[in-house]
């Protein structure tokens, strides 16, 4: 019986499956949590982006510049009045961003969920038509 003892090495089945369900457990419970902190970034860069989008807009239309885009450039380009130089709103890489009367929409182009999209209304902006930025 002591030489059975001795040479007995490794863990049971038991403590195997034991330590298998922990594990599953924790990943059970990490894996939502993650996906959720995953969500709340792309949402928080998306508006991040129509946040600056939306106040160069508004700020170009606070003076009367034109607003237009440049497709090229992937950005808003605003024309002052009376001339002077063009500026840009660049649209961040794989955003759209489209401005349609006073509602600006930026959404992500890679992420399908509905946290992807952000709308600003920005006051006294009456873009005729739909501008249009995308990646």
């Amino acid at each position: 019986m002591q030489k059975y003892l001795k040479n007995n090495k490794g863990f049971t089945l038991v403590e195997v499956i034991v330590v298998a369900v922990i594990v599953l457990v924790l990943a059970a419970v990490a894996i939502p949590l993650y996906n959720g902190y995953i969500e709340d970034s792309r949402r928080s860069s998306v508006e991040n982006a129509a946040g600056t989008i939306a106040s160069g807009l508004g700020a170009a239309v606070q003076t009367g510049a034109t607003v237009s885009t440049d497709a090229a450039m992937r950005a808003f380009k605003i024309t002052p009045v009376g001339g002077g130089a063009d500026s840009y709103i660049q649209v961040p890489k794989d955003m759209t961003a489209t401005a349609a009367g006073s509602v600006l929409t930026v959404a992500h182009a890679k992420w399908a969920s509905a946290s992807a999209s952000v709308q600003f209304t920005i006051p006294g902006a009456g873009f005729t038509g739909t501008i249009t930025a995308t990646p």
